[in-house]
């Protein structure tokens, strides 16, 4: 299929309308977005924390190899 075809493809289902008994708001995509956005930011916090966290246990552990193998 070339990929002209799939785009034409594409296209006419964005037309199809379909009935849907639902109503969104405005300020649901906000609330989405802000929701998306918490989420990564609380992502990149707990990825950080965990880091230094592991990284000093590492650490740790090496080091006290090291100075018992130094004695």
């Amino acid at each position: 299929m070339k990929k002209t075809s799939v785009i034409i493809i594409f296209l006419l289902l964005l037309t199809y309308q379909k009935v849907a008994f639902a109503y969104l708001d405005p300020g649901t995509g906000s609330a989405i977005i802000q929701a998306l956005i918490a989420g990564g930011i609380a992502a990149m916090y707990f990825l950080s924390t965990s880091y230094t966290k592991i990284k000093s246990f590492l650490l740790r552990i090496f080091s006290k190899k090291k100075r018992h193998n130094e004695d």
